[in-house]
């Protein structure tokens, strides 16, 4: 429930008196400023109720040019104090976008193998990465234009929202290997070894995301072998779920694609790329 930014009270109330009636504003964490109206035989109770949280105090008979003086200061601080509220708010989503961004690159650096020795310490000391887990390789075909399109921040969040239901999850937005139209990322998961259970909830999680996300295009995932260690086998895991999801353009495979569901042919048929490229070029109407 919303509480009154400010109140008018008697000092003197049936039930409750003005102190008691701080106390229990205090307790329940409200920022109301509170007005104590008193007689002036109260006037050193209304000094000890603004000692202990009261905004300020009317004496009695209130002139109404004192009221209005009063709730001017108010609307003057609720101003001023809406405004700090915003520019605090604003500080921490800057901050919260800054360590974002710092942790993709930390990662992103290390999936592909290409960090410092410095940096690869700063890993070491991910202990999350230690255990077992998931890589998923995310994919959203973009279908609408580029004014109604979905952020990238947006996307990484419903991703990294949904897979957490399975276990700790970090989503990296993966900004170089984007397009115009196509938005990617890469999910680690720390989940024990892939059962039938696991992957109908990871089917189902999929399943949810592209409903979700249907109105902002086709979304695909592609998801590597269980790692006993993502902080050894994270990048070899990685490019396999991002191989996976190449794979992934089926539609009975509902958007989500295992590294280990296309076998490859035993007996591959030859085909003469050349060949094949003069027919298509030459319209011949051998090939059908």
């Amino acid at each position: 429930m919303d509480c009154p930014d400010a109140v008018l009270t008697d000092i003197r109330m049936p039930r409750m008196d003005g102190l008691t009636f701080l106390e229990t504003l205090k307790e329940e964490g409200s920022s109301t400023k509170v007005i104590m109206v008193s007689a002036y035989n109260l006037f050193e109770y209304a000094q000890t109720a603004v000692r202990h949280g009261a905004y300020d105090y009317l004496l009695k008979p209130v002139e109404i040019e004192n009221v209005k003086h009063l709730l001017d200061r108010i609307e003057l601080q609720l101003s001023t104090e809406l405004m700090e509220r915003k520019e605090t708010e604003d500080l921490q989503h800057r901050l919260a976008l800054a360590s974002s961004a710092y942790r993709s690159r930390l990662y992103l650096s290390w999936l592909n193998e290409s960090m410092t020795a410095s940096k690869q310490e700063e890993m070491d000391k991910a202990d999350w990465l230690q255990g077992g887990g998931l890589m998923i390789y995310s994919e959203l075909r973009s279908s609408t234009a580029d004014e109604e399109r979905i952020s990238g921040l947006t996307y990484l969040q419903s991703l990294e929202q949904s897979w957490s239901k399975l276990g700790k999850a970090v989503t990296l937005l993966q900004n170089g290997l984007q397009d115009d139209r196509t938005l990617h990322a890469v999910t680690l998961i720390r989940t024990p070894p892939l059962t039938v259970a696991l992957k109908r909830q990871l089917r189902s999680i999929a399943n949810s995301l592209s409903m979700e996300l249907s109105m902002d295009g086709k979304l695909t995932h592609g998801i590597g072998p269980y790692c006993e260690s993502l902080s050894i086998g994270g990048p070899q895991t990685y490019r396999i779920a991002q191989k996976a999801n190449e794979q992934n353009f089926f539609e009975c495979w509902e958007g989500l694609f295992f590294h280990d569901e296309l076998r490859p042919s035993r007996n591959p048929v030859p085909i003469n790329s050349e060949k094949l490229l003069d027919m298509l070029l030459s319209h011949e109407p051998g090939l059908q």
